[in-house]
């Protein structure tokens, strides 16, 4: 059969591709996967599909790809089908549910929201917004039908893109939307936010090589530090070259990064964020130095956030940020030696917001195994821990046991 006369639309391709990923037990997210997937087929005696043109139909090589009839075959016969023909008749009823559930998510971005003030929040849009991204969360399938389009909506670009980042599943094909987020707005700002995301879902899945790829992307902006940014934005800027540089061992270029972090922490970084007074820039800064092993600065800096977090109305501990500073405080003082003290430090064990939750969770079975002196206790928080771990694919965590 001639490739033109294939059924190739690309919704079809997506469901196929979300389900060779539901049977290969993972998200494909770079070439090892393909050439895993590639030595699969062969052993399973499916047919032969080489690592390249898995590459291509994943879309990891940008060559306006039409795979073969045999190329779809082998793939649906993997996915228990007889062949693409199967595949497509089967997968029809479901497709059209799924476009329903699109729209209607699509549509909901298209509702004119009125503009707020600084430190305001529009509420029921907020948490309407949180429970719908909850639901495009929930389903690879979705998600990838849904954030390409998205990503031309500029109330999505703040409302889903901007506020609701899935930390969790960074490493597990949740992240792929910021390159459309990305291609359709063309700021500076947008420009770091994207690719620092990306770098981290890299940075924690040990894939150096994409790391450094969109590394090289966030420091194109070289007018950074004249720029308004947003603090969580900066933060990530500063954060993720000081991460790259920790793990090059590069101990210079380390250091001239915490020098500019030391400049921003002393001209006010949060002014430009969302409610002035807060600890925006502080809580994300600190995330990736914990992940460079800079536990007296995080102490510092946490010392004085968590102070300052007291006086803050008792509803603020449902601020994004509020409990995962507490966390990240008592990791500095636990890896610092200072047991006593970290365990005066509250609401370390309140749940945290679903987008960090697992993040968090390895933070705190990490500081529970440095801490427990039991066998049979360190056994079954190991257990929990690699769970964990192969649940977010968060592979850098291991170098910071």
């Amino acid at each position: 059969m001639a490739r033109s006369k294939l059924l190739l639309e690309k919704h079809h391709l997506l469901s196929l591709r979300n389900l060779i990923e539901v049977n290969y037990g993972s998200f494909v997210s770079n070439s090892t996967d393909c050439l895993k997937i590639s030595s699969l087929l062969a052993k399973g005696k499916f047919g032969s599909i080489s690592s390249q043109t898995l590459r291509r139909f994943f879309g990891f090589v940008d060559t306006g790809f039409s795979p073969s009839i045999n190329t779809l075959n082998v793939l649906c016969q993997y996915c228990g089908f007889e062949d693409w023909l199967h595949f497509h008749q089967k997968t029809v009823h479901t497709d059209i549910l799924l476009q329903d559930v699109v729209s209607v998510c699509v549509a909901f971005f298209q509702i004119d929201i009125p503009p707020v003030k600084k430190g305001q929040l529009n509420e029921p849009y907020f948490y309407a917004v949180q429970n719908i991204a909850k639901l495009i969360y929930s389903d690879i399938n979705l998600y990838n039908h849904v954030a390409p389009v998205l990503a031309s909506n500029p109330t999505a670009h703040e409302y889903f893109f901007e506020r609701f980042p899935f930390i969790d599943k960074l490493c597990c094909g949740l992240g792929k939307g910021y390159k459309f987020y990305m291609q359709n707005k063309k700021t500076a700002e947008a420009s770091i936010f994207g690719n620092a995301l990306l770098f981290l879902g890299a940075f924690l899945e040990e894939d150096l090589s994409l790391a450094n790829k969109y590394l090289l992307a966030i420091n194109k902006i070289k007018a950074w530090a004249s720029l308004q940014i947003h603090p969580y934005v900066l933060a990530r800027l500063i954060g993720s070259n000081i991460a790259y540089s920790h793990i090059l061992n590069d101990g210079a270029g380390k250091e001239v990064w915490l020098a500019e972090l030391d400049k921003v922490l002393n001209n006010n970084p949060n002014q430009w964020g969302h409610y002035s007074n807060s600890c925006e820039f502080e809580f994300i800064v600190c995330e990736y130095l914990l992940l460079s092993g800079n536990y007296d600065r995080v102490k510092n800096i946490m010392a004085n956030v968590t102070k300052e977090l007291k006086n803050q109305p008792l509803e603020s501990r449902y601020n994004f940020y509020y409990i995962p500073c507490h966390i990240i405080y008592y990791k500095a003082l636990i890896m610092t030696g200072n047991n006593k003290a970290a365990r005066k430090v509250p609401f370390v064990d309140e749940p945290v917001n679903w987008q960090i939750k697992d993040y968090y969770t390895l933070h705190l079975l990490q500081c529970k195994l440095r801490t427990t002196s039991s066998k049979i206790s360190k056994k079954a928080l190991l257990n929990q821990y690699y769970h964990v771990l192969n649940l977010t694919g968060f592979r850098y965590f291991d170098k910071l046991m």
